[in-house]
């Protein structure tokens, strides 16, 4: 019975059904509480999910009590950080525990470790530091300190292994890729006329992530290239058939398989001469492979744009139109740049447009579409959302809903104040519920611009705003993350779009609902710009001189 709970509970999660599935696994705790680690681990991560910090931190905690060779419940109990931070004040009160959490765990690590196999060690560090790159700030310390942990977990492990792998020499910064025989291992390229690299993500499936990295490996010309995909994640669709289809080499892994030290020496044992992860920090089983030394030369891309900390990463692949100046200074890795933007990305094929009705949405008001997911709307965007809604009092703003109502709730909350504050009636928000790409691109025709966001712009929804000749308002951020915006809009030769402040920002958006002639000229201009963006071949050209060595630029 308590079989058939646990799994009924994880198949509810998956869905999405998290409160459902909460009462399911707190019942299999109740049955056997000195057996139930795996289930305070879940429910742990169903509380971050609601966003219930505290009790989650607690749940981990409970976890790591219970079964102390887990490594993942003292992380969790350490790290983990709020979804929606009530105001600015918060952020810092977050960031100022994960930095507590961490030196926690740089105190405690040979406590923590002692007994595990390195093996056992790798599996624990499964975890990302996800949202701390949400909060506006330069997380390069954070993420050094976090990556060194690692290493310093991975280097006093038991050295009984499994599988051949080399650690990182904690003290100089640098790894050797061994043999298991412990040689050093020469790099393929001397033997073969083609570079074997390799690609290792969870999202090479329909999403983000993998409709702006798919190029990478399907455009890579294979009398140059020998490709192996690392495909870590359950399930396919046809993006994957896709990246199946012209791969060399595609291996899955799921279930127990998924873990890293099972794909670790898969990895290994392809002696690749590049290793390259698209995204590191959106996925915790690839954040714990890059802390290893699996090829003789690393990378990591932008999917998720913040420097990954590991001194196992060689390089981190970015593009010069979306880095600041000081951009290089952001990263621990070396910073090596794409031209365009960075990538062949696939102009979306557009469907009808519908009818606002379809959506809850008024036909006569202008609508302002501000797509991001929740945890990446910054408190400071509130005040500037409604300052430009008090500015035009006929228009409503378009937002989605979270993942679950608690985040949802929060985040409106948290918006209420600033819409109070500028005397916008709450009303004038509309929240729409998670819906299928088509209907999402659907949304995009039926608006009258996109708002983007501080300190995180849009990056896919930029680019769906742009495929659907909608105008987007953006003002450049500190760092690449909140640049992305930016450098497509040059690119597509509508700079009017880029704010030089927030003021600015206001005034910008306020004239594309008001002045319509100059909104459908820049509609056309974006149209006319499309083929600047979309289906560029100079970025994945670029991307294979990066892979033979050429430096970025």
């Amino acid at each position: 019975m308590r079989t058939v709970t646990v799994l009924l509970g994880g198949v509810l999660r998956e869905r999405g059904a998290l409160d459902e599935a909460a009462l399911l696994y707190e019942r299999a705790i109740a049955m056997a509480p000195a057996a139930s680690a795996g289930e305070w681990l879940n429910l742990a991560r169903i509380r971050a999910e609601r966003d219930e910090v505290a009790e989650a931190r607690d749940a981990f905690r409970r976890a790591h009590e219970l079964d102390r060779r887990d490594l993942r419940g003292a992380l969790g109990a350490a790290l983990a950080l709020p979804m929606v931070c009530t105001d600015t004040a918060a952020v810092q009160i977050a960031r100022d525990a994960y930095g507590d959490g961490l030196a926690a765990l740089e105190r405690d690590v040979d406590a923590l470790v002692r007994g595990l196999t390195s093996d056992e060690v790798v599996d624990g560090l499964r975890w990302t530091n996800f949202l701390l790159a949400y909060q506006g700030r330069d997380d390069r310390g954070l993420q050094e300190r976090y990556a060194a942990f690692a290493a310093c977990a991975l280097a006093a492990a038991d050295p009984a292994s499994g599988h051949a792998i080399a650690a990182a020499d904690t003290a100089s910064g640098h790894a050797i890729a061994q043999s298991p025989g412990g040689a050093e291992r020469p790099t393929q390229a001397a033997a073969s006329s083609r570079l074997r690299v390799g690609f290792a993500s969870a999202f090479f499936r329909d999403g983000t992530a993998g409709r702006y990295f798919r190029s990478w490996i399907t455009d890579l010309p294979r009398e140059r290239f020998e490709v192996f995909v690392y495909h870590l994640h359950p399930g396919a669709d046809a993006l994957t058939g896709e990246i199946r289809a012209r791969a060399d080499a595609f291996r899955a892994f799921s279930g127990a398989g998924l873990r890293p030290s099972a794909v670790a020496p898969a990895i290994h044992a392809d002696q690749l001469d590049v290793l390259v992860y698209p995204e590191l920090g959106m996925d915790h089983v690839s954040f714990a492979l890059a802390a290893l030394r699996l090829a003789p030369r690393q990378l990591a891309g932008w999917g998720h744009p913040v420097t990954t900390g590991h001194r196992t990463i060689d390089g981190f692949v970015s593009c010069a139109a979306m880095e600041p100046a000081n951009g290089a200074a952001h990263y621990v890795e070396p910073l090596l740049l794409l031209p365009g933007i960075g990538t062949c990305y696939r102009a979306p094929p557009l469907p009808d447009a519908g009818s606002r009705e379809k959506f809850g949405l008024p036909g006569d008001a202008g609508l302002f579409l501000c797509p991001q997911s929740l945890f990446k709307i910054h408190p400071e965007n509130d005040a500037l959302l409604a300052a430009v809604l008090a500015a035009n009092p006929r228009a409503r703003l378009v937002l989605f809903e979270g993942r679950h109502p608690k985040v949802t709730a929060a985040f409106v909350q948290r918006l209420r104040i600033a819409l109070d504050a500028h005397g916008v009636a709450p009303e004038r928000i509309a929240m729409l519920p998670a819906m299928s790409h088509d209907d999402y691109l659907r949304v995009n025709l039926l608006c009258d611009a996109m708002l983007d966001t501080l300190h995180w712009s849009g990056g896919n929804t930029t680019l769906d705003a742009l495929a659907c000749g909608l105008p987007v308002v953006t003002l450049p951020g500190a760092f690449m993350r909140g640049r992305q915006s930016t450098a497509m809009l040059r690119l597509a030769g509508v700079h009017e779009l880029i704010a030089s402040d927030e003021a600015d920002y206001v005034a910008i958006a306020s004239r594309l609902v008001r002045d319509r002639a100059w909104r459908d000229e820049l509609a056309a201009r974006i149209g006319a710009g499309r083929s600047l963006v979309f289906d560029r071949p100079e970025p994945v050209e670029a991307f294979a001189q990066l892979l033979c060595g050429a430096p970025g630029g």
